[in-house]
């Protein structure tokens, strides 16, 4: 599968783990629109789609959880992938969008976070 035909629109306020992850998708053949919180990928969302969402649960001025009800509001085929720093994140929230989307933990292996979107992508 060419992966240039996936754009992928990451949320991450942290500044390192950001371009991290930017410079690994784009290395993997994957276009990557990134944001520090969920705010501005909102704005992103708002002018063109996206064929995944790759969202830090926990930002400031929206969190992942809140960006991912307004993202499938506007595009309810988007796929989600989770990274979070919280260990008790995923058990403890209440929110369906969470548990209907994958979770990786930080740290994260650059190969769990490509072997994760491959497979949601797939079906595209």
């Amino acid at each position: 599968m060419n992966n240039m035909t996936h754009s992928i629109l990451v949320a991450e306020d942290e500044p390192s783990t950001r371009t991290f992850l930017t410079l690994m998708l784009r290395k993997a053949g994957y276009e990557v629109v990134a944001c520090e919180d969920g705010a501005q990928a909102l704005e992103a969302l708002e002018t063109r789609s996206f064929s995944l969402l790759l969202t830090d649960i926990v930002m400031p001025n929206m969190d992942g959880i809140e960006l991912t009800q307004k993202a499938l509001a506007l595009y309810p085929t988007l796929r989600v992938l989770y990274i979070t720093g919280f260990s008790g994140v995923e058990s403890s929230s209440t929110k369906p969008e969470i548990h209907r989307s994958p979770i990786i933990p930080k740290p994260f292996h650059m190969n769990e976070v490509l072997e994760k979107i491959d497979k949601l992508l797939e079906k595209t």
